[in-house]
């Protein structure tokens, strides 16, 4: 009987620490599945700080570089304006220097020059007015004896337009270019025209007259006028130009025909 009494209480133990085994086993697969969703939660929630704490480290990063790239930038270029401003200063005082040394050497040249020039120019005017005095006494003893050539060839090679405006207004154009042959040569013709066409714009009705009696005069087949007559007439038509914008009424017609005929000759 006590065998059997033991039996059943081995039998019932055994059963109880079964059911506790399993009642624990449950509890724990339970608290497990509990604990799983928390845990998953949780290593999102970890995920997701992480994610975010590298975010902001690299903001931050990026952030500190811009104000250390600006504070070195800033840092350079003060640098940089304090060097070109002394660099400019000791320049300047080099330059200021070396200016006024040359300056100094240069105002005694010009002094020096400027004197020369004076005492030439002076000498060159006393020694020119006898010289175009003597000139124009020999043109009005030249056409008094009725030298039209070479009155015209002494007043052009003396350079001086107002001796030959003074032949101009002793002899009528007509009575020069009226005779045969023209008592004018070529290269007298040429140099009347090249000096009367300086400045169209004063005396402009006589020098009108005698240069197209002069163009009229030339003779195309002559070596020597063919070789000058192109430049002559370019200087020619480039003052005539001039001087009709500023001419008017019958005048300006007159000079327009002037310069067809110098331009026909260049063709």
């Amino acid at each position: 009987m006590f065998q059997q009494i033991n039996e059943s209480f081995h039998k019932g133990t055994q059963q109880y620490l079964q059911q506790v085994t399993t009642a624990l086993d449950n509890r724990r697969r339970e608290e497990r599945e509990s604990v799983n969703p928390v845990m998953q939660q949780l290593e999102a929630q970890t995920k997701s700080f992480q994610a975010m704490t590298e975010r902001l480290s690299s903001n931050i990063m990026a952030d500190f570089e811009v104000i250390l790239q600006k504070q070195l930038s800033s840092s350079i270029e003060g640098l940089r304006e304090e060097i070109f401003s002394r660099l400019l200063s000791e320049v300047l005082a080099s330059v200021q220097d070396s200016v006024q040394k040359e300056m100094g050497l240069g105002l005694e040249g010009l002094r020096q020059q400027l004197s020369e020039m004076i005492a030439t120019s002076v000498e060159s005017s006393t020694q020119q007015a006898p010289d175009l005095a003597r000139t124009q006494v020999l043109v009005s003893q030249l056409l008094e004896s009725g030298q039209l050539g070479q009155a015209f060839q002494e007043a052009l090679t003396a350079s001086d337009l107002n001796i030959v405006m003074y032949v101009c207004e002793q002899v009528d154009p007509e009575s020069v270019f009226s005779q045969s042959p023209c008592p004018l040569s070529q290269p007298v013709l040429l140099s009347l025209i090249q000096q009367l066409s300086v400045d169209l714009t004063v005396n402009t009705e006589l020098k009108h007259k005698y240069i197209e009696e002069a163009l009229m005069s030339l003779d195309t087949t002559d070596e020597v006028t063919r070789e000058h007559m192109p430049a002559v007439l370019e200087g020619l038509c480039k003052q005539l130009q001039s001087a009709i914008q500023e001419a008017t009424g019958p005048m300006q017609r007159s000079l327009k025909m002037l310069q067809m005929a110098a331009r026909s000759l260049l063709r």
